[in-house]
């Protein structure tokens, strides 16, 4: 479990950098929400990135209050 924890950051990072990816290279047949996809794709990935983090540092926290004891 410990293991699976620690991952949460950098697999978040891989999952924004996928969602990222897979959002920008699609193209819409209207030309003018094909622009916004890009700024889409970022803020989504943006949103994972901030989701992983803020789960990493609470698993962290959480870790280092049982060593305290």
């Amino acid at each position: 479990m410990f293991i699976f924890n620690g991952l949460a950051i950098p697999a978040g990072w891989l999952l924004s950098l996928v969602v990222f990816l897979m959002v920008s290279e699609h193209q819409s047949t209207n030309e003018f929400l094909a622009g916004y996809w890009y700024y889409f794709a970022l803020w989504i990935s943006m949103l994972l990135l901030f989701i992983s983090a803020g789960y990493g540092i609470g698993i962290m926290q959480s870790i280092s209050k049982r060593f305290e004891k």
